[in-house]
């Protein structure tokens, strides 16, 4: 799931299952964010910190190829 807006107390959100963004009123938000179990996201929240002017996808993907990630 990914937020990619926000007005008021809507946040507007992107997911892989649906075909189009959803609004999510926050009070929803919390209680995923604060889920039991294993998959839990346990609260954190992931963003990005610097978002550069230009990117080289290139050399990203070049290095991605090299070093993949296993995600179990």
């Amino acid at each position: 799931m990914v937020v990619i807006g926000k007005e008021g107390e809507i946040y507007k959100i992107s997911d892989s299952y649906f075909p189009k963004p959803v609004d999510l009123p926050v009070t929803s938000m919390n209680n995923g964010r604060f889920a039991l179990g294993s998959m839990s996201p346990k609260g954190f929240l992931f963003y990005p910190r610097f978002i550069p002017q230009s990117f080289d996808y290139e050399k990203a993907i070049r290095k991605g190829l090299k070093r993949p990630v296993l995600i179990c």
